[in-house]
Formats: C-alpha cells, structure tokens, sequence
C-alpha cells in the first residue's frame, strides 16, 4: 500500500551487475503496450489511488525476452480525496443549499409580513377616520333636513374610505363585475394614452355574487397594474371569460422578461394580493415570462369547496 503522492520510482534488478551495459529493459502497467526503457528505474507520475498491475522484463541482445516479472500495488488516496470525504462534501453542499433556500424563504416572508403590518396600520388609521365620520353623520341625520343632508355626505365620505380598505385599494363598489371592468377600460384608455389595450369580457347575463365579483374585480386590476409597470410595455391584452362553472383570466404585455427569481425576491403588491386571492378560492395564478412579454393566466371557480354556487338566482341582463 502506497500513498498517493506526485512521483514514484521503482527500481529493477536481477542482481546480475557483470552484463548491464547492452541489458535493455522494458515493462508495461495494468495489461497495456511494451515501454522501453533505458536504465531499470520505472517513474510514474501523478498516479491516481487504485490498484497497479506492473510486468518488466529485460533483453540481453535485444532479441530473446525474459520472463516477465510481476508486481502489484495499491495506492491509497489522500484523506480528503477519499470516498467518505466526497460524501461529507456533498452533505455539505446540501446543507448549505437547504440553509441558503431557508433564509431566502424567510426573506420573502418578511417582505409579507412587513407588508401585512403596513396594511394593518393603514385599515387601522382608515377605520378611524371612517368611523369618526359615520359618527358624526348618524348626529347629523337626527336632525333638520340640512343637516341630515350633511350627515349623508359624511357617510358617503365614510364609505369611500371603507371600500378601498375591504377590497385593497381595487374597490368594485356596488357596481357589477361587468359595469367595474367597463369603467376599468375606459380609464385605461383615459389615463395610460401610450399604451394600446384589447378588452375581451363575456360573463354572460347572469350575475354572480358581488363579494366573488369583487375578488376578481382585484384580480384584473393588479394584473392590469403590473402589465402597465412592466418596462417596455406598448400593449395590453385583457381576457376575462366565463366558461362553464369557472371565470378564466388572462393578462398579457409585450413588455421586458421578467426574471423569476426577482419576481420573488422583489415585494409586488400586485402578485401578493392575486397570489392571496388565488390561494383563497384554492386555485393557482400562472405568471409566465418571455422575450414576447408577460402572461398572467388564472380560473377562478365560481363555485366553493362544498358546491355552494356563487350565481345569483335571479338572473340580469348586462
């Protein structure tokens, strides 16, 4: 057994020191070809661990070979090239990747969290003000028709404050999901001049519950948010179909491609609030990125986890 190092020399003798001078020798390592060789010294460099298998033989005249002679040898490889070694450092790696993959999560986490917070602080000082108005305009509604006039401002002031708080800042109102996206396109249309849209909306002459209606109200306005933010983008394209028992969303751009890793690292109110939405009615959002540009694809049910169907059962024509 020999260790592993760069130079090893292995000298040959038959103890015949009267006759050396026309001696010439040869060997061959592992059953491979003949190496001639001057002198009865074998130099093998860097040898890798393994077992060696080595025959010699030597010619007095050059024609007539001896017998050829065996040695065999192990060579042990160094510690930290040895198989137990590999398996640490694999492990290594592995743990290191798992601890990696766990702060990033964490990471991300705060990010919702931190968000989570803010919003608790803005419902909160929201609440406040809102319910100082409903206060004050209840007061004002017990008393002469001026006043109440005043205290009915005061509460529709209230309920524009309230209604952003209960549908994050893509309040539908008490408008329908049709009338919303109607008036969704005409401000799109209004306030982003450089940017040519395509509304595609069919949902049918049945309306659906206005609490659904409202969630994907939400749903279509931060995908349409994040297509107008994204660098690059000229065009939007906006599908919102009702098939069968679901509502199928799709918000496409032809903005810059959106790395994925940056999607989750960086904090977007838009997909936090879909992602939440998604989650709550027990679907997915698909959020592809291409050199064409964005794509945000989504089927919401329209009806629950214990078949409660969100339609409403007088239908109305929209």
């Amino acid at each position: 057994m020999l260790d592993q190092v760069s130079w090893v020399q292995i000298a040959l003798t038959d103890h015949d020191y009267m006759n050396t001078a026309n001696n010439k020798y040869q060997y061959k390592i592992n059953n491979t070809h003949w190496r001639n060789i001057s002198v009865p010294l074998i130099q093998l460099d860097h040898i890798s661990s393994g077992r060696y298998h080595i025959q010699y033989r030597k010619s007095v005249d050059g024609r007539a070979w001896s017998t050829p002679i065996d040695i065999t040898f192990d060579v042990k490889a160094n510690w930290y090239a040895t198989s137990i070694a590999l398996w640490c450092y694999a492990a290594l790696a592995f743990l290191t990747l798992i601890l990696l993959l766990n702060a990033l999560f964490h990471w991300v986490q705060s990010f919702h969290r931190v968000f989570n917070a803010h919003q608790k602080l803005i419902r909160k000082e929201g609440l406040r003000t809102a319910a100082c108005k409903v206060e004050s305009g209840i007061t004002l509604c017990g008393g002469s028709p001026t006043m109440q006039t005043e205290g009915l401002v005061l509460l529709n002031q209230a309920f524009l404050i309230l209604a952003p708080l209960a549908h994050d800042s893509a309040a539908l109102g008490k408008d329908s999901l049709a009338d919303g996206l109607a008036l969704l396109q005409a401000k799109c249309l209004s306030t982003a001049l450089n940017i040519e849209f395509s509304f595609d909306v069919t949902l049918g002459v049945v309306r659906l519950e206005h609490d659904f209606e409202c969630e994907v109200y939400a749903v279509i306005y931060h995908a349409i948010g994040n297509a107008i933010t994204s660098p690059g983008c000229n065009k939007v394209s906006v599908h919102v179909n009702k098939v069968k028992d679901s509502i199928f969303i799709n918000v496409t751009d032809n903005g810059k491609k959106t790395n994925r890793l940056i999607r989750i690292v960086k904090f977007n109110l838009g997909d936090y609030v879909i992602k939440q939405i998604a989650k709550s009615f027990d679907t997915k959002c698909h959020l592809t990125s291409s050199s064409a540009g964005n794509k945000l694809t989504i089927t919401i049910p329209t009806q629950t986890k214990r078949g409660k169907d969100r339609q409403q059962k007088s239908p109305l024509v929209i």
